[in-house]
């Protein structure tokens, strides 16, 4: 797929760069750009076989950026978001239906993850390149642009390292310049620099055309801000995503490039330009066609009785008396059953349909990017490991109180009822307490916010621990101490558990560069050395 030669759509690439010029030219309502579809099936209007020749060379420039963001959006809101949820014992497989057996058991198919690989180079990334070729053309010139296309780029050539481990990154797009319809494919280990020296440059190309920061030049034009559906064009809110990317890279890749990762912190940590506000695509209405993209595929495209609660999850907010276990899960009158990890084959005798607490899937519910809780998380562990200056408990805390705010709970509540000495989440003393601290509570926290997200961190922090049984613990401690993961009751991977996605079906066939050796669900990626 990332060779461009071959494209899946649930509509015509030509409909949809109509649809995208229609909309952006008569400032339409963002109905339009739901109707395109790229929410679950996009196809880059390039690189279709079929369209009309002359139709290739167009360019929409700007006009390609919501469809952009929404692309991205439902790779990370849609199935990631779905098999995080799932992986990292946020949501569960009802006993009474089957749709994503395999995927709790942990029994990974080669074409698990087509749909995002093929959905991200069909569809975000090589719009991509197109917005990144309009921006710097001489007639087009816009550096403003050049910034967002990098950073969106970055952001998800990132989400695809991170699952699959490599990916076709420098040779990419290359079938129509030097006719490579075959390219390489790169290591996470190799391209996570690449990616934060391409964020570097769009920067400096920014600061090359606005070395003043004027307030006009630090926005999008006027008439092209609404396109914009993350940052509505503020460009100074982008340099700070741009700055919260290039954080999680370094963090991520500490433990393996530890000088490479130190140096990028310290100059952010000079800076102290990161985000203030969630960076989130919330565009989404409770009409069809128009949810978030998780709610549509779940909800509407297969039965609603899939995916019930997890007990891991739920009994460790209920042992603490969290309010976001009541705003995560639905009670209901029968029963309010809660199955272990992964315990699909439970008898209906004991679990009867409808009897197992569902998840609370909102349809206009934002998918996240980043939040401000993952940054203040990052720097408080910076902090603990004595990388950085600064008060790790009260970046903690920060992050902790807006993880209860964000999903409908208050900062009050977190701080008095959760932080205070002796409350359940109360920063430990030692260092190691503070590492669980932090890796439980990030988990817990980007649970229906970006689950994929902390089902990586689980990994990455060894925090919560996951233990080699499925066999719950009768009487867990309260706190933080008291969060672990289980082995799904119907897994076939024995004591292992799931760290990767298998390189995808779809390359392997359209690339003769794949990858000889492929990976294994198990394989750690090359970040996680511990």
């Amino acid at each position: 797929m990332a060779s461009g030669l071959i494209c899946h759509s649930k509509m015509s690439t030509a409909m949809k760069r109509k649809n995208i010029i229609m909309r952006s030219a008569a400032k339409a309502s963002l109905t339009i750009l739901f109707s395109l579809s790229v929410l679950f099936s996009g196809c880059d209007s390039y690189l279709d076989v079929n369209d009309d020749p002359d139709a290739i060379q167009e360019n929409p420039g700007v006009f390609l950026l919501p469809s952009i963001q929404i692309s991205i959006g439902s790779v990370v809101g849609g199935t990631f978001a779905l098999h995080g949820s799932l992986w990292a014992q946020y949501y569960n497989q009802n006993n009474t239906a089957n749709q994503y057996r395999t995927v709790i058991d942990m029994d990974m198919r080669a074409n698990d993850g087509d749909n995002m690989w093929i959905e991200m180079y069909s569809s975000a990334l090589s719009d991509i390149q197109k917005l990144k070729e309009y921006s710097l053309a001489t007639e087009t010139f816009d550096p403003r642009l050049n910034l967002i296309a990098t950073v969106l780029e970055s952001y998800s050539f990132q989400v695809l390292f991170d699952a699959f481990g490599q990916a076709p990154y420098s040779q990419a797009f290359q079938g129509q310049v030097s006719e490579n319809y075959n390219p390489a494919f790169e290591r996470g280990e190799e391209a996570y620099p690449l990616l934060v020296t391409a964020i570097d440059q769009a920067i400096a190309r920014y600061r090359n055309f606005n070395p003043d920061n004027d307030a006009t030049l630090s926005m999008l034009p006027e008439d092209d801000q609404e396109l914009d559906l993350i940052f509505n064009g503020n460009m100074n809110t982008w340099i700070a995503f741009a700055n919260s990317v290039k954080l999680k890279l370094a963090v991520r890749n500490l433990d393996y490039a530890p000088d490479w990762s130190k140096a990028i912190i310290e100059d952010l940590e000079e800076q102290g330009n990161y985000l203030t506000a969630d960076a989130m695509l919330d565009v989404f209405q409770a009409e069809v066609n128009k949810e978030n993209p998780l709610f549509a595929q779940d909800q509407n495209l297969n039965t609603t009785i899939n995916l019930v609660a997890n007990r891991t999850l739920s009994e460790f907010w209920t042992n603490n008396a969290d309010p976001r276990e009541a705003l995560t899960y639905y009670a209901n009158t029968a029963g309010n059953l809660l199955l272990d990890h992964g315990d699909h084959k439970a008898t209906t005798a004991t679990n009867p349909n409808n009897s197992n607490r569902r998840p609370i899937m909102d349809a206009t519910r934002p998918v996240y990017f980043l939040t401000t809780s993952e940054i203040d998380f990052f720097r408080a562990e910076l902090v603990v490991k004595d990388i950085i200056d600064g008060d790790a408990k009260a970046l903690y805390d920060a992050a902790v109180k807006s993880c209860f705010a964000r999903v409908g709970s208050t900062a009050a509540v977190a701080e008095t009822n959760f932080l205070a000495a002796g409350k359940p989440y109360a920063f430990s003393d030692t260092p190691e307490g503070q590492l669980r601290d932090i890796g439980v509570q990030k988990w817990a926290g980007l649970a229906n916010v970006n689950p994929y997200e902390g089902f990586i961190e689980v990994h990455r922090l060894d925090h919560p621990r996951i233990a080699a049984t499925s066999t719950y613990d009768a009487d867990p401690p309260q706190g933080n101490e008291g969060a672990v993961l289980y082995l799904p009751k119907n897994t076939v991977l024995g004591t292992g558990y799931i760290r990767r996605y298998l390189l995808p079906e779809s390359e392997s066939v359209s690339n003769a560069n794949f990858p000889a050796q492929q990976t294994r669900a198990t394989d750690k990626l090359w970040w996680d050395v511990n």
